[in-house]
């Protein structure tokens, strides 16, 4: 029987960088290293069974989410680099030969017939100009506002850096508690066996009806059937956990470990540490401040705008050159537009109150992010010792009702009974188990909080 919650998922699309250097490493499989190159790059032997940890790590290098993130960055870098141009003088060289053929004519003046035209003409212009604007009133703000903007990329990537590591992390524990109930429906199948083979016993030697046998078939046929599911859902956790890692060709082992209850963190250190380390709240500021940014530039686009700008030439004309400079100033006014430049100041600022909304309704998410994750971390933290003690006294039952039957104390019904308890407390133990470590990287998630495998 599984959980219905323990279904396994990567998130794929969630995405968590600090640095674009993983990124980039050799080997190239669709724009990224393989999966086992980065696991030759970083130590790790795939003979062996894998961490979460070193999931986390090999999924940062090789994850599609870490490459559209390494991208979004190149992109704003770019632009920023196109707006500090215009802090530069350009250059511009052209060069030209030119042949011109004009055909012979006749044409008659007072009778008389004069031929006129033909001949060839050649001639060679090349020329080198520069200019440079010393003044443009919303130069500067636009390279700041370029430069907010990658501020805003670097935050993103790292926010997707956080999120991949907590799909990783969700991925590998739903494949670690789907395959430890294939284990625990193993077993329950080989007790529903024994219980069979025990009455058929009891049948042949007389001490027990005939009709009790279909009793303990019927049992062995739903783990069975439980067993087979337990399977199915262990596959397509491995499946998913493989996609997260980047569909590796060497088949991948997790450690069979789940992380221990450990003291639970002050709730109010985790608000804190969430709002002081949450990238997502980094990316939006800086939205927010590129937005006031634009507003500004709106601003400054409807009123006159003065520009200053000086050039110069240097150019050979059919042998003869010289150079020449000149420097000129203007002053531009919009008179009418149709309302074009309003409508523009008036969506600069729509947007700029867009952004800020956006951010006071991130931090409310937050706040109830922590604080669900917190509660959910606490549960399942109490939860464990419940269903480790509901463990050991259902088994107990088992072994106690199995006695009594070979005894020919007891009844059929009652070992079948004691056996799903036995079973439906083996399966709370994993479920305790998982919901524990899922909450706990999920409380990892909400607060920023860094594991060994993504830093």
């Amino acid at each position: 029987m599984r959980p219905p919650h323990l279904d396994p998922k990567v998130a794929v699309g969630l995405a968590v960088i600090v640095a674009v250097a993983p990124l980039r490493a050799v080997g190239q499989r669709g724009g990224a290293a393989t999966p086992e190159q980065v696991a030759a790059e970083l130590g790790y032997d795939l003979s062996q069974p894998l961490t979460v940890e070193q999931c986390i790590a090999i999924a940062l290098r090789v994850h599609p989410d870490m490459q559209i993130a390494a991208a979004e960055i190149d992109r704003a870098t770019a632009s920023l680099r196109q707006a500090r141009a215009a802090l530069w003088p350009t250059f511009q060289a052209s060069t030209d030969y030119r042949v011109t053929e004009q055909p012979k004519r006749t044409v008659v003046i007072g009778g008389s017939v004069i031929p006129v035209g033909g001949g060839r003409t050649t001639s060679r212009n090349s020329q080198l100009q520069g200019t440079y604007s010393i003044y443009e009133p919303s130069r500067d703000k636009s390279i700041r506002q370029a430069g907010l903007y990658r501020d805003a990329a670097l935050a993103g990537a790292e926010d997707a850096r956080r999120q991949l590591a907590y799909s990783v992390t969700q991925a590998y524990y739903d494949r670690l508690a789907a395959e430890r109930l294939v284990v625990v429906n193993e077993a329950a199948v080989a007790s529903a066996q024994q219980h069979v083979e025990q009455v058929q016993a009891q049948i042949d030697a007389g001490d027990a009806a005939p009709v009790q046998i279909h009793t303990v078939r019927a049992q062995l046929h739903s783990t069975q059937l439980e067993l087979a599911s337990a399977r199915t859902q262990a596959a397509v956790a491995r499946a998913s956990l493989r996609v997260a890692l980047g569909d590796p060709t060497t088949e991948i082992k997790i450690a069979d470990v789940w992380r221990q209850p450990d003291s639970l963190p002050d709730l109010a250190d985790c608000f804190d540490g969430a709002f002081a380390r949450r990238p997502d709240i980094r990316e939006q500021e800086a939205l927010v401040r590129a937005a006031r940014m634009g507003v500004k530039l709106a601003d400054i686009a409807a009123h006159p705008q003065l520009s200053i700008v000086g050039g110069g030439e240097y150019g050979r004309h059919d042998g003869q050159s010289g150079p020449s400079w000149s420097i000129y100033g203007g002053l531009t006014q919009t008179i009418f537009d149709g309302g074009a430049t309003k409508a523009a100041v008036r969506r600069a600022q729509a947007d700029l109150r867009s952004a800020e909304a956006q951010l006071e309704r991130l931090k409310q998410t937050i706040r109830l992010q922590v604080e669900s994750a917190w509660w959910a971390l606490r549960h399942a933290a109490e939860a464990i010792a419940t269903s480790e003690a509901a463990q050991t006294e259902a088994r107990a039952a088992l072994t106690g009702a199995e006695t009594r039957f070979a005894a020919s104390a007891g009844i059929v019904l009652e070992i079948t009974d004691a056996q799903v308890r036995a079973e439906q407390a083996d399966i709370g133990v994993v479920q305790a188990y998982y919901d524990y470590n899922v909450a706990l990287a999920d409380l990892q998630r909400a607060t920023a909080a860094e594991t060994a495998g993504n830093r």
